[in-house]
């Protein structure tokens, strides 16, 4: 039974991880799990905020925004080989750089400072939103002189802005989180739709392979990634009447976190041909 174990957990779980040359990065098997994962973390994220007197609303939504731009990086940085994939650790192998694992870097990073701005500074928002770009300046220093694909990047930007100008003028007023949950999946979809179409890049997670097989292409994943978002928004503004405004808030950064965290790693590899 242990061998039995052991196996399926190599297999679908640390093969993935140990072997990106032979084995796909996502399963359905590793796809529902990190899903399960996520949901609960999630979940204890909110509850340990709270415990600390943290308030998950508008400001802090907006002040956790560099903290994704900083984890994107740190991923770009190991896919460009700058950082190394595995640390060893104890005898131990790490993957800290990558997926799933960097989630759980970027998270005990972002919740050391914000803990330390806390503690240490009245104005403790602003200090911790100035921290994570900061980080994430530094982190992408090293990506410079790999920075070639600028017409494709930049392809990524006009969909994005097309997306705006329809939220901008749309009689439908939408706030500056909806407008962000919006402009993330969109920004994702972006990504991979130029990045597959026209960047000779692959989609590697299940969903979105299972989308482009059944609907004809990555122009299919962006059009569902939009629709997904309104969605999303218009159900969380039905919500609103019985939900508290920071768990609104709440929700809404963690689908703007799945949707731009992936968003720019796509990106940001995109633009450094890595």
């Amino acid at each position: 039974m242990s061998d039995f174990i052991s196996g399926f957990i190599d297999e679908y779980f640390m093969n993935p991880i140990k072997y990106p040359d032979k084995y796909a990065p996502y399963n359905i098997v590793n796809t529902i799990a990190f899903a399960v994962i996520a949901i609960i973390a999630v979940y204890l994220i909110y509850k340990l905020l709270n415990w600390c007197g943290i308030a998950t609303d508008e400001k802090f939504y907006w002040a956790i925004i560099p903290y994704i731009f900083f984890g994107s990086i740190v991923r770009v940085l190991s896919d460009a080989n700058i950082l190394s994939r595995g640390v060893d650790l104890m005898g131990v192998t790490l993957y800290p750089f990558i997926t799933p694992q960097v989630y759980v870097l970027v998270f005990a990073v972002t919740l050391t400072s914000l803990f330390f701005c806390k503690k240490f500074f009245t104005n403790w928002q602003s200090v911790f939103y100035k921290a994570g770009w900061l980080l994430a300046i530094i982190s992408l220093l090293p990506l410079l002189p790999l920075l070639k694909n600028f017409v494709l990047f930049g392809a990524i930007f006009v969909i994005v802005a097309m997306f705006w100008a329809i939220l901008h003028f749309s009689p439908w007023k939408a706030t500056n989180i909806e407008k962000g949950i919006i402009l993330a999946q969109g920004f994702d979809g972006a990504a991979t739709f130029i990045g597959v179409q026209f960047g000779g890049y692959s989609e590697q997670h299940v969903l979105g392979n299972a989308i482009f097989s059944t609907l004809g292409g990555p122009w299919a994943f962006l059009v569902i990634k939009f629709l997904f978002a309104l969605l999303v928004v218009y159900m969380l503004r039905k919500e609103a009447n019985k939900a508290k405004l920071e768990e609104i808030a709440f929700v809404s950064l963690v689908l703007t976190i799945f949707g731009l965290a992936p968003g720019l790693r796509d990106a940001l590899r995109l633009l450094a041909g890595v």
